[in-house]
């Protein structure tokens, strides 16, 4: 998701925050459709064929698979069952990172769940745990006699015919974000603070040797992450260049009192 919508927002196709105002909350209606329409086979299956006498049967699925199209429309495609990368509809380089961080997210969810069941007495919807967040709650349910209607959560769509904004719409909210100057700007500006704080230090070192000997870890490790986070070529000069651009500015004077 992180990746997607920084590749729509620095290519001015989409908001800074398309994903999370539009496409989120619908795949959050998606899977709690899907769990509702297993509920009451999951609910009345007993386990006694799988050797657990007197527990109720479990479901998980593991995945549930969209595509988003060139007009930026969510579609429903599957689901997995299971965690094999031959489940995925689409392969994608960090496949194997994201497997294993969720796989000990579960774990650890699942242990949490058994020593500490009353935490989860209290989550709500849209309540995190890692990177997993709360759809539905049964507690929640009884708790406030909601009755699940899919007509009523999918009423947007039903009523408009359609789920989102045109393409030309977003496109125009791209524009006003105006997501990559602002993100650039930000950028520059955090390794500016840093490198001027650690320079109204070092700027009262005897020598310019001394000075420079005291700044350039803090600029190479800002331009490090400057350059990582605009995802632009290092380049080896500038360090030096910095270097030299915050002597030649500075004007020695007397050593301020502390």
């Amino acid at each position: 998701f992180d990746q997607f919508q920084f590749y729509l927002a620095s290519n001015q196709m989409t908001g800074a925050n398309f994903l999370d105002s539009v496409i989120r909350p619908y795949v959050a209606k998606v899977m709690e459709y899907v769990v509702h329409s297993a509920r009451d086979h999951i609910l009345n299956t007993s386990a006694l064929e799988n050797g657990l006498p007197g527990e109720r049967a479990h479901c998980q699925l593991f995945a549930l698979n969209f595509v988003v199209d060139s007009n930026f429309r969510l579609k429903f495609v599957g689901i997995s069952g299971d965690d094999s990368h031959d489940s995925f509809l689409v392969k994608h380089g960090n496949v194997k990172t994201v497997l294993e961080n969720m796989q000990m997210t579960m774990k650890e969810l699942v242990l949490e769940m058994k020593t500490a069941p009353i935490a989860f007495t209290r989550m709500r919807r849209g309540d995190t745990f890692g990177n997993f967040s709360l759809v539905f709650s049964e507690l929640e349910e009884y708790q406030y006699g909601r009755v699940y209607d899919p007509c009523k959560s999918f009423q947007f769509a039903l009523k408009n015919r359609r789920m989102y904004v045109t393409k030309e719409h977003l496109a125009k909210v791209a524009d006003l974000q105006n997501f990559v100057e602002k993100q650039h700007a930000s950028h520059l500006r955090e390794m500016k603070k840093y490198v001027a704080k650690r320079w109204d230090y070092c700027k009262w070192r005897k020598s310019r040797e001394e000075q420079a000997s005291c700044i350039r870890n803090t600029i190479t490790v800002r331009y490090q992450t400057y350059v990582k986070k605009e995802r632009i070529p290092y380049d080896p000069t500038y360090v030096e260049n910095k270097i030299k651009e915050l002597q030649a500015t500075h004007r020695p004077g007397k050593v301020p009192f502390t």
